[in-house]
């Protein structure tokens, strides 16, 4: 972990990985380059891929692979492997050094600690295990792997609920610190 003295985690270093997640979401996302959601969106003709538009119905999970067509499910497959791991391995280093960069700034009980450090791994977990189903529904369809279509949208919603912790959670406390004063630890 990029640290600094007295092996506390720099802001510079916060700033330098929100940075990086910003960059690598603009070229993951937003620009209309081989790998990106872009290029899935347009070869999925509009249809909603899971990760932005979870399905809580097996039978629907199915309609939707079906509807991305043989072009759409092989560009799914490769974003899920590739783009879709890439980008939340950097978000989650963010994530962590946030978390870190929080906890070695206030005195928080322990168990607050924990759930603040805990936080970005409730994000990354439940996103590969989402990618993993994913690409297992895509690789096998049209064989049915019900429980696994079942688990899918949890596995997002899980993943979302944790992002929006790992991000408000830290940033909550932080301007509680700097605005009030609210559990410093002396610099």
């Amino acid at each position: 972990m990029p640290v600094g003295d007295a092996g506390r985690t720099r802001g510079i270093y916060v700033a330098a990985s929100f940075a990086l997640a910003a960059v690598v979401f603009v070229g993951s996302h937003l620009l209309e380059i081989p790998g990106s959601l872009a290029e899935l969106l347009k070869a999925t003709k509009g249809v909603p891929i899971f990760d932005l538009s979870p399905v809580f119905s097996i039978d629907e999970t199915y309609t939707r692979i079906e509807a991305y067509g043989d072009e759409g499910r092989r560009l799914y497959r490769r974003f899920t492997v590739t783009t879709d791991i890439l980008f939340p391995i950097v978000l989650f280093a963010f994530l962590i050094l946030l978390a870190r960069f929080t906890v070695e700034r206030m005195s928080l009980p322990a168990a607050l600690r924990w759930v603040v450090l805990a936080a970005p791994l409730g994000y990354l977990i439940p996103d590969l295990l989402e990618n993993l189903t994913i690409f297992v529904l895509l690789s096998d369809f049209p064989q049915r792997h019900d429980v696994l279509a079942g688990a899918l949208p949890y596995f997002t919603l899980a993943k979302r609920l944790s992002l929006y912790g790992s991000i408000l959670l830290p940033l909550g406390l932080l301007a509680l610190k700097y605005l009030f004063g609210w559990r410093s630890r002396p610099e």
